[in-house]
Protein backbone atom coordinates (compact mmCIF):
# COMPACT_ATOMS: atom_id res chain seq x y z
CA UNK A 1 0.00 0.00 0.00
CA UNK A 2 1.63 3.33 -1.03
CA UNK A 3 1.76 5.82 1.71
CA UNK A 4 2.35 9.66 1.98
CA UNK A 5 2.97 11.43 5.26
CA UNK A 6 0.69 14.60 5.25
CA UNK A 7 1.40 17.01 7.78
CA UNK A 8 -1.18 19.56 9.70
CA UNK A 9 -0.05 22.20 6.45
CA UNK A 10 -1.18 20.02 3.76
CA UNK A 11 3.10 20.02 3.44
CA UNK A 12 4.16 15.49 2.57
CA UNK A 13 6.96 14.84 5.03
CA UNK A 14 10.29 13.00 3.81
CA UNK A 15 9.07 9.79 6.05
CA UNK A 16 7.33 9.61 9.80
CA UNK A 17 8.63 11.63 12.49
CA UNK A 18 10.73 13.75 10.29
CA UNK A 19 8.50 17.34 11.10
CA UNK A 20 11.76 19.63 11.45
CA UNK A 21 13.02 17.83 7.54
CA UNK A 22 12.13 19.71 4.53
CA UNK A 23 9.04 18.11 3.05
CA UNK A 24 9.73 16.83 -0.24
CA UNK A 25 7.99 18.74 -3.81
CA UNK A 26 4.10 18.10 -3.42
CA UNK A 27 3.77 17.95 -7.54
CA UNK A 28 6.43 15.19 -7.74
CA UNK A 29 5.44 13.12 -5.17
CA UNK A 30 2.03 13.39 -5.85
CA UNK A 31 2.79 12.52 -9.70
CA UNK A 32 4.35 8.97 -8.21
CA UNK A 33 1.64 8.27 -6.29
CA UNK A 34 -0.64 8.99 -9.27
CA UNK A 35 2.15 6.73 -11.65
CA UNK A 36 1.85 3.89 -8.96
CA UNK A 37 -1.65 3.99 -8.60
CA UNK A 38 -1.97 3.59 -12.47
CA UNK A 39 -0.74 -0.24 -11.67
CA UNK A 40 -2.62 -0.94 -8.66
CA UNK A 41 -5.65 -0.40 -10.23
CA UNK A 42 -4.75 -1.48 -13.70
CA UNK A 43 -2.57 -4.63 -14.90
CA UNK A 44 -1.15 -5.12 -11.59
CA UNK A 45 -4.27 -5.35 -9.73
CA UNK A 46 -4.28 -9.11 -9.28
CA UNK A 47 -0.68 -9.15 -8.28
CA UNK A 48 -0.76 -6.56 -5.57
CA UNK A 49 -4.25 -7.50 -4.06
CA UNK A 50 -3.96 -11.34 -3.96
CA UNK A 51 -0.45 -12.35 -5.21
CA UNK A 52 2.39 -13.03 -3.09
CA UNK A 53 5.33 -11.73 -2.51
CA UNK A 54 8.72 -13.35 -3.82
CA UNK A 55 11.98 -12.50 -4.18
CA UNK A 56 12.37 -10.72 -7.73
CA UNK A 57 14.79 -11.24 -10.14
CA UNK A 58 18.22 -9.52 -10.22
CA UNK A 59 18.81 -6.49 -12.61
CA UNK A 60 21.82 -4.14 -12.89
CA UNK A 61 20.86 -0.14 -11.97
CA UNK A 62 22.85 3.06 -10.58
CA UNK A 63 23.36 3.90 -7.10
CA UNK A 64 21.93 7.42 -5.52
CA UNK A 65 23.86 8.56 -1.88
CA UNK A 66 21.51 9.83 0.76
CA UNK A 67 23.43 12.09 3.41
CA UNK A 68 22.07 11.28 6.79
CA UNK A 69 21.95 13.49 9.85
CA UNK A 70 24.14 11.34 11.37
CA UNK A 71 26.82 12.40 8.67
CA UNK A 72 26.85 9.14 7.17
CA UNK A 73 25.59 8.44 3.32
CA UNK A 74 22.87 5.85 2.81
CA UNK A 75 23.53 4.25 -0.60
CA UNK A 76 20.42 2.72 -2.74
CA UNK A 77 19.76 1.33 -5.92
CA UNK A 78 18.29 4.44 -8.11
CA UNK A 79 15.34 1.38 -8.81
CA UNK A 80 13.13 -0.14 -6.20
CA UNK A 81 11.47 -3.43 -6.87
CA UNK A 82 9.28 -5.78 -5.65
CA UNK A 83 7.88 -8.95 -6.91
CA UNK A 84 4.41 -11.21 -6.47
CA UNK A 85 3.72 -14.21 -7.79
CA UNK A 86 -0.08 -15.03 -8.75
CA UNK A 87 -1.75 -18.32 -10.45
CA UNK A 88 1.56 -19.34 -11.89
CA UNK A 89 3.10 -15.78 -12.94
CA UNK A 90 4.85 -13.41 -11.69
CA UNK A 91 4.66 -9.96 -11.90
CA UNK A 92 7.85 -7.61 -11.24
CA UNK A 93 7.63 -3.86 -10.70
CA UNK A 94 10.92 -1.80 -11.29
CA UNK A 95 10.10 2.08 -9.90
CA UNK A 96 12.03 5.18 -10.68
CA UNK A 97 11.87 7.27 -7.45
CA UNK A 98 14.10 9.54 -9.41
CA UNK A 99 13.08 12.81 -10.83
CA UNK A 100 15.31 11.99 -14.32
CA UNK A 101 15.27 8.66 -16.46
CA UNK A 102 17.16 5.74 -15.05
CA UNK A 103 18.82 2.79 -17.16
CA UNK A 104 17.99 -0.73 -16.31
CA UNK A 105 19.74 -4.25 -17.00
CA UNK A 106 17.81 -7.31 -17.32
CA UNK A 107 19.12 -10.50 -17.35
CA UNK A 108 17.92 -12.31 -20.62
CA UNK A 109 14.40 -14.44 -20.42
CA UNK A 110 11.59 -14.85 -21.67
CA UNK A 111 8.89 -12.06 -20.38
CA UNK A 112 6.71 -9.08 -21.03
CA UNK A 113 6.94 -5.97 -20.56
CA UNK A 114 4.46 -3.49 -19.89
CA UNK A 115 4.41 0.79 -19.20
CA UNK A 116 2.28 2.28 -16.91
CA UNK A 117 -0.68 2.47 -19.78
CA UNK A 118 -0.31 -1.10 -20.42
CA UNK A 119 1.18 -1.23 -23.30
CA UNK A 120 3.90 -3.81 -24.70
CA UNK A 121 7.47 -2.67 -24.53
CA UNK A 122 9.75 -4.55 -26.69
CA UNK A 123 11.78 -6.75 -24.40
CA UNK A 124 15.47 -5.21 -24.59
CA UNK A 125 18.69 -5.94 -22.45
CA UNK A 126 18.47 -2.29 -21.22
CA UNK A 127 15.90 -0.17 -20.69
CA UNK A 128 15.18 3.09 -19.40
CA UNK A 129 12.59 3.57 -17.17
CA UNK A 130 10.69 7.25 -17.01
CA UNK A 131 11.33 9.49 -14.25
CA UNK A 132 8.39 9.22 -11.53
CA UNK A 133 7.36 5.96 -12.74
CA UNK A 134 7.11 1.91 -13.58
CA UNK A 135 7.00 -0.60 -15.51
CA UNK A 136 6.13 -4.31 -14.95
CA UNK A 137 7.84 -7.52 -16.17
CA UNK A 138 6.00 -10.57 -16.14
CA UNK A 139 7.01 -13.71 -16.11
Amino acid sequence: MLTLVLQDDGSISQAWGTRNEPPVDKEDALALAKNLNGWRRGNGKPYLLYGEMVRPEAFDCETREFPCQDGHTFVADSILTAAYSYHGRTAQFLVNYDLVPQKVVLPPHQSLLLDPHGEEISPQHEIEIPAKSAICIFY
